[in-house]
């Protein structure tokens, strides 16, 4: 695949690094005897399918396993003038370090006739590091020849073999190659030639056909011969790991654990010397750690990370082979394998439990579906257990924050861990957070113009991304893009204070605050011709693929990612703004979208929540994706008018649909307390301790008693306007709010939404009650007034706290925290007031009618026993006189 791929990019691509060297591993020779002839005949290629003016009429690629060689031949055809530029100059490339080169052939076929271009004293063996803008230098060589009198209608024909293997494999073999490319060819053969005394097992992936077998003595010849003609498109939001083009896999390897024991062998753990600058670099900072071993660790990450510098020098068996830890440590320098061994090493000095792992950043979730062998890896990071759990690190990454078993680590699949690789693994999904919340504060101003404050709060592998930008920018560099940044959302933007930022790195949160001075906020629409102002989240669009509506393949998203922009809009002079919202959600498998919008006060709040749930969008899914698309960038693009005074117009959207099983709720549990109120609670008496004056003191209400009558009064008008006002508990747009916010705040928001909606639908209720009682200078009053109140006061108690510690900042209202405030404590004097006022006890006497007959009777028992006893003493007076007579 890999050397099929270069061919068919017309060996354009071309990294000269170095000077003309020696040429002692480039020779020619014939063609190799052991080389399969081939019986197909080349298909007729469709030139409309075909660019760069040329095409491959054949690709032959056989390798020979027992003699370490790989044959190459490609016969171009040049149909258009463009084809001689394209194809006019050879490019080999191979690794001299265990390798040889050697040309078979290089000729012209012009009208028939054969042309022999091959001179290899015009070869030129340059040194060709394609890899050193990643910091890597390989250490290949490319052998370059210009052919000159090219013709169009020419056939270019070039063959050559590469010879050795390289020995980091421990002669295990494994490869791989596709049967097709992006345009059509006319016949691609491949050939391996292998002995019966090796396992080799091959694959196919999509839908490729089957490999044919030739016996040939004591090696036996798997090979395809396959006409390519068909066109296969390309998206740009395909994932790395995508290839629709037929290919092959063949692999020596027979599972995993035995890839992971090679690995092992390859890139051994050493013992540290304690003697040495390297070993007593290891003691002090154990001893800087405090025999810590997690401050150790976080220490040695920190060290690996940022001073030892990413730069690997992977000429030959260091493709796949680290360099010793401790001339990585005097070096300063590594790839991916020197820094991960490097750290390892450490970590093991001091007894923690540490381990190499093999990644893929490109294939990603998809190496299970790959032959085990060396070549499924392209990266190794490290794993540490701590509590029986592996906590993976990334050695390369660098400014990580973050406590130990939180570290930031990419998402890359599928990994092969060293100390038990029988089969792949996955590291902890919370390694791979990543978050952003947006606050943007709009404050309008007249004349088209506004200030922008802005607070971005970046978590986990964000927090680390973000502040490798500041430490990898100039101060201007990074005001200058920031600007432009807002540029292309407001007219006219100018940096009004210095970008500040904060850095919690034991939390690992980066955040940044900005303030601009937007001279010209919006532009005026052309049909109604009154000004736009813009709440767009770039934020969350620029993170979706435009993908076009057709698309065929799967799409690539950045996973995992969460994403919350808030957008307030400011009136100017605190002008009111109308009840004003709109809900929009988008629920999709691999993706989740909200927008809510809604007004408070002189506010406009827009506010956006995208969720990444997974790491592409299957083809099957393409479709659906391309319609929500468009409708989430519609949402996440919304404008607002503003008249000439620079006010917010709101001409559109709605209060949200009215919640009618609430409401009927209301009614029903409404109806079920006032049925109790009056058949069970109003004939009844009040409790001993809130027994009242047995004959009224005070005629009327007066006193305090009528600023609390006036209080109930204006309670009950004030419950009703909060229960039944838009955006209320009645109203869907009110529960809806919460959808805005992370998983763990969407629940504490909606228990308390709950709790308060009990609270306030319940209050709505009884209050009435209670002012019924209070007029009617019922003796129950004071008993219902104390009861209810501190109820009340309870749930006011409680919201608070609540609120305060499960609320997320930005919905913390700390004028409504100190009216809350301010209410307790007019509860408690109150409720002190109706417990111990003479004038509540000497006014709160009026019975019910049972409870004022009862009371009646008992006045007529008394008087009459008070009779009954004044007859007793005159009859034993009149005794007493007559026996004293």
């Amino acid at each position: 695949m890999k050397l099929f791929l270069t061919l068919l990019l017309g060996f354009l691509t071309l990294f000269l690094t170095g000077v003309e060297a020696a040429q002692p591993n480039l020779s020619s020779a014939p063609t190799p005897t052991w080389i399969r002839q081939i019986t197909g005949v080349p298909a007729k290629v469709d030139l409309d399918d075909i660019s760069l003016g040329y095409y491959f009429e054949l690709v032959d690629y056989q390798v020979n396993l027992s003699e370490k060689s790989i044959y190459n031949k490609s016969i171009k055809v040049i149909f258009e003038d463009s084809g001689i530029e394209n194809t006019g100059q050879v490019s080999i490339n191979f690794d001299p370090s265990y390798q040889k080169l050697v040309i078979h052939e290089i000729k012209v076929i012009r009208e028939g006739k054969e042309l022999n271009k091959l001179d290899i004293s015009k070869f030129r063996l340059l040194a060709n590091e394609s890899e050193l803008s990643r910091l890597i230098y390989n250490g290949n060589h490319t052998a370059y020849l210009i052919i000159d009198d090219l013709r169009k209608d020419d056939k270019l024909v070039i063959a050559y073999s590469t010879i050795g293997f390289n020995p980091v494999f421990e002669n295990k073999f494994a490869d791989s190659y596709t049967l097709e490319s992006y345009e059509p060819v006319g016949l691609v053969h491949v050939n391996y030639l292998i002995p019966n005394s090796r396992k080799i097992k091959f694959k196919t992936f999509n839908k490729a056909p089957a490999e044919k077998t030739i016996k040939l003595g004591e090696s036996t010849s798997y090979y395809w011969e396959h006409a390519s003609k068909k066109t296969v498109s390309y998206s740009n939001f395909a994932p790395s790991w995508y290839d629709p083009n037929m290919y092959i896999e063949c692999s020596e390897y027979a599972s995993w654990a035995e890839v992971g024991e090679w690995a092992k062998r390859a890139n051994p753990i050493q013992e540290i010397n304690l003697s040495t600058e390297f070993g007593k670099f290891v003691e002090s900072l154990w001893q800087e750690s405090k025999r810590d071993k997690d401050l150790y660790a976080e220490k040695a990450i920190d060290f690996v990370q940022n001073k030892i510098r990413y730069m690997g020098i992977e000429v030959g068996q260091h493709s796949h082979r680290a360099h010793a830890a401790d001339k990585v440590f005097n070096q300063r320098y590594g790839d991916c394998k020197d820094k991960s061994v490097l750290l390892v090493s450490i970590l093991r000095a001091k007894g923690i439990d540490a381990t190499t792992v093999l990644a893929n950043t490109y294939q990603r979730s998809k190496v299970k579906n790959q032959l085990p062998s060396p070549y499924a890896f392209n990266h190794m990071v490290v794993a540490l257990k701590r509590k029986g759990l592996y906590t993976y690190v990334d050695a390369t990454s660098t400014n990580q924050g973050g406590k130990l078993e939180s570290k930031y680590f990419p998402y890359y699949g599928e990994l092969l861990n060293l100390a038990s690789p029988k089969e792949l693994v996955d590291a902890d999904a919370a390694q791979h957070f990543k978050k952003i919340e947006i606050f943007d504060v709009l404050k309008l101003l007249s004349n088209n113009k506004a200030i922008l404050t802005v607070k971005t709060v970046n978590y986990g592998g964000h927090a680390d991304q973000v502040r490798s930008y500041f430490k990898s920018n100039g101060k201007n560099q990074i005001k200058e893009e920031y600007e432009s940044y807002y540029k292309n959302i407001y007219k006219a933007v100018k940096t009004k204070e210095k970008i500040r930022t904060e850095d919690n790195l034991a939390d690992n949160v980066f955040t940044v605050y900005e303030t601009y001075d937007l001279t010209e906020v919006g532009h005026r629409d052309e049909v109604t011709n009154k000004v736009l102002i813009p709440s767009y989240s770039r934020s969350i669009f620029e993170r979706l693929p435009a993908i076009d509506e057709d698309i065929n393949n799967p799409v690539a998203l950045d996973y995992p990612l969460q994403v919350m922009h808030s957008i307030k809009v400011v009136n100017p002079d605190e002008k009111k703004l109308s009840n004003y919202s709109a809900h929009d959600i988008v629920n999709g498998i691999d993706y989740s979208f909200l927008r809510n919008v809604y007004t408070h006060k002189d506010t406009l709040i827009v506010s956006y929540n995208f969720d990444i749930a997974s790491p592409y969008i299957p083809t099957d899914r393409a479709k659906a994706y391309y319609n929500d698309y468009n409708k989430i960038i519609n949402d996440a693009m919304q404008s607002f008018y503003v008249d000439d005074q620079g006010s917010l117009i709101l001409t559109e959207g709605g209060l949200g649909n009215f919640n009618w099983i609430l409401f009927c709720l209301l009614l029903i549990i409404g109806s079920i307390y006032y049925w109790w109120f009056i058949k069970k609670y109003l004939p009844s008496k009040p409790l001993s301790r809130f027994a009242m004056n047995r004959e009224a003191s005070y005629d009327t209400i007066g006193g305090w008693l009528v600023f609390l009558g006036l209080a109930l009064i204006v309670s009950i008008i004030v419950q009703v306007i909060i229960v039944f006002t838009p955006d209320s508990y009645l109203y869907t747009s009110f529960w809806n709010s919460a959808e805005y916010y992370d998983q763990n705040s969407k629940i504490a928001i909606r228990m308390i939404f709950v709790f308060e909606t009990f609270f306030q639908l319940g209050a709505l209720i009884v209050l009435p009650s209670i002012a019924y009682l209070f007029f009617q200078k019922r003796d129950l009053f004071p008993q219902s007034f104390f009861i209810v109140r501190t109820v009340l006061l309870g749930f006011v108690i409680v919201d608070l706290i609540a609120s305060e510690t499960l609320l997320p900042a930005e919905l913390i209202d700390n004028e409504e925290s100190s009216r809350m405030v301010g209410g307790i404590i007019t509860s408690i004097i109150w409720l002190i007031y109706v417990a111990r006022s003479q004038r509540v006890r000497g006014t709160f006497v009026v019975r019910s009618p049972a409870a004022e007959i009862e009371y009646q009777n008992s006045i007529s028992v008394t008087e009459n026993s008070e009779n009954d006893g004044e007859r007793i003493d005159n009859a034993d007076n009149s005794e007493k006189e007559f026996k004293e007579l």
